[in-house]
């Protein structure tokens, strides 16, 4: 894969931006009088302006770099590459070596002759041999077969792919082992490695926040939230109507009794569910907090 590459900004092409810029901008003026109580107004005659003058600066309009993505099915040791400002013949004097390490990525790639689909690295290494007749990437680590609808985790240590445990579809990925999930019911849960269960697929929105994760659900039309530690274990609150991070990423919290708390990195109340209001700062460490008519830091 190789990235990007920038033509030469020219003087010409500056000027032609500024002039693109300034005439924009007069349009737009023209365009607020047509909108405006301005019956008079010709919009055909603006549109023939506009049209003019694309026309004769199609070059300043057009994409100011390129990508060029170089791709093989099968490992390769190397490729040479050599870049020219005009057309030229290659001599072996000319030619550049690049090379370059595998990077963590994996794609999908379709073997013309078989007719099926494999999974190589960045570098063209098979990881898993073609023999899907349809394969999708959906991250990383996660792959689907539409042909048969099953969801698949790839454990790229043993070069094998993993069926998704039965009746769940992948969402997104939170870190390295841990994704969303969705099952049959549209609930959403954690599971690791497409597994084992981390959090219970009751949820409508899960999210990873520090070391917790936050997930809500509607309680008699209200939005509750419930709080897991990464090992899956359920944090013991009351009934949580807000959950909002910290400077220090712990958690300030209400309840459902609208009192305010502050809960730890670890999910430990540390700031007791019984003040009226919570200001976090900017600052680690450090709340303004709310009890009757007192505040205190």
């Amino acid at each position: 894969m190789l990235d990007r590459f920038e033509p030469q900004f020219t003087e010409a092409m500056f000027q032609g931006l500024k002039k693109l810029n300034y005439y924009q901008s007069a349009i737009e003026k023209d365009l607020k009088v047509l909108l405006g109580d301005n019956k008079n107004a010709d919009v055909f005659d603006v549109i023939k302006k506009l049209r003019a003058y694309i026309e004769s600066n199609e070059e300043y309009l057009g994409p100011v770099e390129q990508r060029l993505s170089i791709s093989f099915p099968y490992p390769v040791k190397q490729f040479l590459l050599y870049f020219g400002k005009s057309n030229e013949t290659i001599k072996a004097e000319r030619q550049i070596p690049v090379s370059r390490t595998a990077s963590y990525g994996y794609m999908t790639y379709l073997d013309q002759e078989a007719k099926k689909y494999g999974i190589v690295d960045s570098m063209g290494n098979v990881i898993i041999e073609p023999r899907f007749k349809e394969l999708t990437r959906s991250s990383q680590d996660y792959f689907f077969d539409s042909s048969d609808s099953i969801d698949y985790f790839l454990n790229v240590k043993d070069k094998k792919l993993e069926p998704v445990k039965a009746g769940y579809r992948f969402e997104r990925k939170l870190n390295a082992d841990l994704s969303v999930f969705k099952n049959k019911k549209e609930n959403l849960g954690v599971l690791r490695n497409g597994q084992e269960e981390i959090v219970p697929f009751k949820y409508t929105a899960i999210e990873k926040q520090g070391k917790l994760f936050v997930a809500n659900y509607t309680l008699r039309g209200r939005e509750t939230f419930d709080l897991y530690t990464l090992k899956g274990d359920l944090i013991e609150t009351p009934l949580l109507s807000t959950v909002d991070m910290l400077a220090d990423s712990s958690f300030m919290v209400r309840s459902k009794l609208h009192k305010f708390g502050v809960l730890n990195t670890s999910g430990k109340l540390v700031i007791p569910l019984e003040y009226d209001k919570i200001e976090g700062l900017k600052t680690a460490n450090w709340v303004y907090v709310t009890k009757g008519r007192e505040t205190f830091c």
